[in-house]
């Protein structure tokens, strides 16, 4: 006699259920590297964004810098205070790492409180600082008016960049000759101001750093003192 099959065997269910688990083992294991691929992307693109905000705005600010000019500008005597509208650069020390520190007075100052908006040449100066977990570093940026009092790093000074593995500031004088510091007030640099600025700033992770940098022409100088 001859009977119709009406179901499975147990050895059919079984090896059914074994290739379904193997899809969905292939299935959800390609989601997590696709959502995780995306999530890196993300953040990766977030951060860029944010080293070329900061790029821009230290192209502004040197775009507007505002050095004195003979002859309203004598050169220092000995026990006299500084010319106020000095550009300084030099390298500083925080949590155990050198950074360039660039200083220097523009017109592009930036107010943040509405109710004192005032206006004027601004003492601008950015540095790279460590967060209080040391592991971590920010480039702030302090803007201040005239007045200027000697300046202080603040932990309230405005973050323009998180992240930050590198911060290199380069000077570039009339001849093309380049270094990594400067000071318009000695007579090393014959009391003149840069001719242009180079800003490179690496973040983000070690394994994937993002390397940003640009120079900037400055407008307004002072030459060498012959």
């Amino acid at each position: 006699m001859i009977h119709d099959r009406h179901g499975f065997t147990l050895i059919e269910i079984l090896a059914a259920m074994f290739i379904f688990s193997v899809l969905l083992t292939t299935l959800f294991g390609s989601f997590r590297v696709l959502t995780s691929s995306s999530s890196a992307l993300g953040s990766g693109s977030l951060q860029f964004e944010m080293a070329q905000g900061c790029l821009s705005r230290i192209v502004n600010d040197v775009e507007d810098i505002f050095v004195s000019l003979p002859p309203s500008y004598k050169q220092p005597e000995t026990g006299e205070s500084p010319d106020p509208y000095r550009v300084e650069g030099d390298i500083s020390y925080t949590g155990g790492n050198s950074f360039s520190r660039l200083r220097f007075t523009s017109l592009a100052h930036v107010s943040f409180d509405k109710q004192q908006q005032r206006e004027g040449v601004a003492e601008i100066v950015y540095y790279v600082h460590a967060l209080d977990k040391g592991d971590e570093y920010v480039l702030r940026r302090s803007d201040r008016l005239y007045p200027y009092e000697p300046f202080e790093e603040k932990s309230t000074d405005p973050i323009v960049c998180k992240n930050v593995q590198d911060f290199a500031v380069t000077y570039f004088d009339g001849d093309g000759n380049e270094t990594e510091s400067w000071d318009s007030e000695s007579s090393e640099f014959n009391f003149s101001t840069p001719r242009s600025i180079g800003v490179s700033l690496k973040i983000g992770d070690e394994d994937a750093p993002i390397f940003l940098s640009t120079k900037v022409h400055i407008a307004a100088y002072r030459e060498k003192k012959v």
